[in-house]
């Protein structure tokens, strides 16, 4: 798994050289698109699909972010939050040229459009911080990590209800619940799934906040009005789960034995 080779690339890299590091992480993402070519070989029927790939692994204070797609890494430290990636969508890099201009008719006949996907073919993916070695993370703090049904608009996202849900919420299986329900009800058609990971003594405040109804209630009351059950795309969820799994894994052991 992808999750495995991160770690191999952690306990393989020069300790001394960040950079060392940094080329591992690229070689996985380069191993994870040669294992997608792979999978298309071998099934026809797989053929042209693609994924997004973000990973969050944190040498303890240091977290560095490899990313390719439009998925997405949010931090808060409870009062403040930031998105950590940049899409790679055609729209991001029209804004980027444009200098954030975006014409209407842009967003609309592009708004699905990747300019780099774990599909197969090569990518450059991107390290986060780009302005520095890596992000300093404080001694306590929450992640969201998303796929892009998570953002109803790509130009104007309400980040700032994210940080309510992460900070607002008994724990993070509530936040992560609640965040994929309020996209779901409010019409996000893609994949949905958000991972929330907290760090530290992170302190919630607990919120008198909106809740959505569930996803399953909503697709059964939407499969009784159309008379078939209406259903939601699995994604890879597979990813995401390894990926918490393995920022959980280097967090503890670097609170443990440093």
């Amino acid at each position: 798994s992808y999750a495995t080779q991160t770690m191999n690339c952690y306990y393989a890299s020069d300790p001394g050289s960040v950079e060392s590091f940094l080329d591992g992480l690229r070689q996985v993402a380069e191993e994870v698109q040669a294992s997608v070519i792979a999978r298309g070989e071998q099934h026809p029927d797989l053929a042209g699909l693609a994924t997004t790939l973000t990973i969050a692994i944190s040498v303890w204070p240091s977290l560095y972010l490899l990313h390719v797609g439009d998925s997405r890494a949010y931090l808060t430290d409870g009062n403040t939050i930031e998105q950590l990636t940049t899409d790679h969508t055609y729209i991001e890099d029209y804004k980027t040229k444009n200098k954030g201009v975006l014409p209407e008719e842009i967003k609309q006949k592009y708004s699905n459009y990747l300019i780099q996907a774990m599909d197969g073919s090569k990518v450059n993916p991107d390290f986060y911080p780009q302005d520095k070695a890596a992000v300093s993370l404080k001694p306590e703090g929450a992640f969201l990590l998303c796929s892009d049904g998570l953002i109803l608009d790509k130009e104007y996202t309400n980040i700032n209800l994210f940080k309510n849900y992460l900070t607002g919420t008994p724990d993070c299986k509530t936040a992560a619940h609640q965040l994929v329900n309020y996209a779901y009800n409010y019409g996000s058609t893609d994949n949905l799934t958000a991972l929330v990971i907290t760090f530290g003594s992170f302190k919630r405040k607990p919120l008198n906040l909106r809740k959505f109804p569930d996803i399953s209630e909503t697709e059964e009351k939407c499969g009784k009005a159309a008379g078939k059950q209406k259903k939601i795309k699995p994604g890879l969820r597979v990813f995401w789960i390894l990926a918490a799994f393995l920022f959980v894994f280097l967090i503890l052991y670097f609170f443990i034995f440093t």
